[in-house]
């Protein structure tokens, strides 16, 4: 009878701990596949998080924030930027003609 008890008590705490990590991570927006990366949109309390990974799957890197991203990888940062919706007023708006 003891080891039913003690079995169901790790089970229970594995699953406890289970969920706690999962409330950890953050919320997948997106994933942009391009030529030769791949770019990973996550959204956290503080903003959106960008990660950066190879094709094979190699991260290069993870968690960046919109500044760091236009820092380490500016070429990326101007193919995703105009894909972020924001409701700030910019001068650039280039407007959609639908084709």
């Amino acid at each position: 009878m003891a080891q039913v008890s003690v079995a169901t008590l790790l089970l229970l705490g594995f699953s406890l701990f289970a969920t706690a990590t999962r409330a950890q991570e953050h919320t997948a927006i997106t994933r942009l596949v391009m030529r030769d990366r791949t770019i990973t949109i996550t959204s956290d309390s503080n903003g959106l998080l960008y990660s950066v990974s190879t094709q094979d799957g190699t991260v290069l890197n993870a968690n960046l924030r919109e500044e760091q991203l236009q820092a380490k990888y500016p070429d990326v940062y101007e193919n995703v930027r105009p894909a972020i919706a924001s409701d700030k007023v910019t001068d650039s708006v280039i407007p959609w003609a639908g084709m």
